[in-house]
C-alpha cells in the first residue's frame, strides 16, 4: 500500500555487511574509504579517503524491507552507481534558468540543525516545526540546495521557490486509502508526495476531495500524506484517531520513515489557508509520553469548540 515496514530484522551485522558492500562498490571505482561506528545504526557511515560520508541509515533500513537479502548487494550496485553519477552533474548554480524550471522542486523538512552541513537557514517556514527548502531533482538522485547553492542561482530566490511549489504540487499521488479509523492516506514513489500539502487547496481540489470545515493532516515523512476531513459532529474524535497513528508510526522503531521524520505532530488546514499545530506528543521530565490536541483559533472559526472553564 506504499507504507514501508521494516521486516524485524534487526541483526547489528546488518550495518556492517551494508558498510563491507558499499565499500567494494566505491573501491571499483577507484575510492579508498572506511567504515566507522558499525556498531551503532545511527552514526554508522563510510568515509572516502576525500572526507565524503556515506551515512548508512536510511539505506539500511531500505535493504531490510527487502524480502530477499540476495538481492542486497544489487541495490547497493544501483545505490552507489546513482549517488557517484550525481556528483557529475552540473550543480544547480550552474544550470540555465530554463533547465532549473524543470528540476527545482519545493520540499518540506524538519525544521531542527540534523547535524548535516547543509545550510537550510534560508528556508520558508511552513507550520510550527516545519520549513519549505529547495531541491534539484536529478533524473537519478535528488540533492536539498543549501544557502550557498541558492544564492548562486541565475533566478531570484522567490521565482525559485515559486517555480519549485508549482513543480511539487504537479509530482503525481501514486495511492490514496483508508487506514485505520477512518484516516486517509496518500503516498506513492515520489519524494514530494507529503511536501504537497505547501499547496493544500490544490488536494482538496483533487485526491481529497472538499472539506468545507478544514482539514487535519500529518506529515510523518516524505513519503506520507496522512489527513482527516473534519466534520462538525466528529472533528475532535477524527483528530484524535489522526494523534494516534502519527504516534504508532513514530514510536515504532520497525517502522521505516525515508529520509526521516518530518514530523510527529497534527495541523490544522482552514478553508482560508492558515496552517496551525493542533495536536502531537509531549515528552515529560521522566520519559513518559502523552498525546494532546488543542484547537487553534482558525478551528474555531469553522467548528464548534466548547469554552475551556
Amino acid at each position: 500500500m506504499g507504507v514501508i515496514m521494516g521486516p524485524g530484522n534487526r541483526e547489528p551485522g546488518d550495518v556492517l555487511d551494508v558498510g563491507v558492500l558499499i565499500r567494494h562498490e566505491l573501491a571499483a571505482h577507484g575510492i579508498e574509504s572506511h567504515l566507522e561506528q558499525a556498531d551503532d545504526l545511527e552514526t554508522a557511515k563510510v568515509i572516502e579517503a576525500s572526507g565524503k560520508e556515506w551515512f548508512l541509515w536510511n539505506l539500511v533500513h531500505r535493504l531490510r524491507g527487502q524480502e530477499d537479502r540476495d538481492a542486497w548487494p544489487d541495490t547497493v550496485h544501483r545505490h552507489v552507481d546513482s549517488m557517484l553519477e550525481s556528483r557529475i552533474q552540473p550543480q544547480a548554480e550552474q544550470m540555465s534558468p530554463e533547465e532549473l524550471r524543470g528540476c527545482l522542486r519545493s520540499r518540506l523538512v524538519a525544521d531542527v540543525d540534523d547535524g548535516t552541513p547543509t545550510d537550510l537557514s534560508y528556508g520558508r517556514p511552513f507550520a510550527p516545526g516545519i520549513i519549505e527548502v529547495l531541491c534539484a531533482d536529478y533524473p537519478h538522485s535528488v540533492t536539498t540546495l543549501g544557502r550557498g547553492h541558492v544564492e548562486e542561482l541565475p533566478l531570484g530566490i522567490d521565482e525559485a521557490f515559486d517555480i519549485g511549489r508549482a513543480n511539487t504540487v504537479a509530482e503525481p499521488v501514486d495511492e490514496s486509502f483508508e487506514a485505520a479509523d477512518g484516516v486517509r492516506i496518500l503516498t506513492g514513489d515520489s519524494l514530494f508526495v507529503a511536501s504537497k500539502a505547501i499547496d493544500i487547496a490544490a488536494l482538496v481540489g483533487g485526491p481529497i476531495g472538499p472539506a468545507p470545515h478544514g482539514l487535519a493532516f500529518a506529515l510523518p515523512n516524505r513519503s506520507l500524506l496522512l489527513y482527516q476531513v473534519l466534520s462538525a459532529e466528529d472533528w475532535i474524535q477524527q483528530t484524535a484517531e489522526l494523534v494516534q497513528l502519527v504516534e504508532s508510526m513514530v514510536a515504532d522503531p520497525e517502522y521505516f520513515h525515508p529520509g526521516g521524520v518530518v514530523s510527529d505532530a497534527a495541523y490544522y488546514w482552514a478553508p482560508d489557508g492558515r496552517i496551525d499545530l493542533l495536536g502531537g506528543r509531549h515528552i515529560d521530565e521522566d520519559g513518559e509520553t502523552s498525546l494532546w490536541i488543542s484547537p487553534p483559533d482558525s478551528l474555531a472559526d469553522y467548528l464548534p469548540v466548547e469554552p475551556q472553564e
